[in-house]
């Protein structure tokens, strides 16, 4: 896990495979946003997570987890026991000590578009997977990560065009 100065980054191992358009997509990463970067409706969420996928031929497929405050959350309290506090900082946690299917929501339809990464150099053709059932964390949870980045995801962009397919 690193805090690369923008948010917390988690490097994953193993084999954590997505099936999707055809294609099979294995999990690099995940990272935080406060607030989220995606809004459902015209509304917004208290956070997101971000779990970056790449498939074989180099392209990348983001599924984004919204959260909302509520019951505190399981999966993030035991990514939060190991959060590097200063930017630079690395720690690595136990193998096995986080299983994402915790952070998932019990209902996985979602919404699906190409759009970009929501870092510079904001690259484009990224297949977004936007779930919609948000899943809660407590308030103590947001507080933690929002002290420490108050406002670190990019500004909800237009559609320009693109077209959002209700997926499941």
């Amino acid at each position: 896990m690193v805090h690369d100065g923008r948010t917390i980054r988690v490097q994953v191992q193993g084999e954590n495979l997505l099936q999707v358009r055809g294609s099979s997509w294995r999990l690099e990463s995940f990272d935080f946003q406060h607030p989220a970067g995606e809004v459902i409706n015209h509304s917004g969420f208290a956070m997101g997570v971000h779990l970056v996928h790449r498939n074989a031929q180099g392209q990348t497929a983001i599924v984004a987890v919204l959260l909302q405050p509520g019951e505190e959350n399981a999966f993030i309290e035991r990514v939060w026991t190991y959060i590097p506090l200063d930017a630079g900082d690395m720690v690595r946690m136990p193998l096995d000590w986080i299983d994402l299917s915790t952070l998932l929501p019990k209902d996985q339809r979602y919404y699906q578009f190409f759009g970009s990464l929501t870092q510079p150099p904001c690259t484009e053709g990224v297949l977004w997977m936007v779930l919609k059932q948000p899943v809660t964390l407590s308030a103590e949870q947001l507080r933690l990560f929002a002290q420490m980045f108050p406002a670190n995801a990019r500004p909800v962009q237009a559609l320009n065009g693109r077209i959002v397919r209700d997926a499941q």
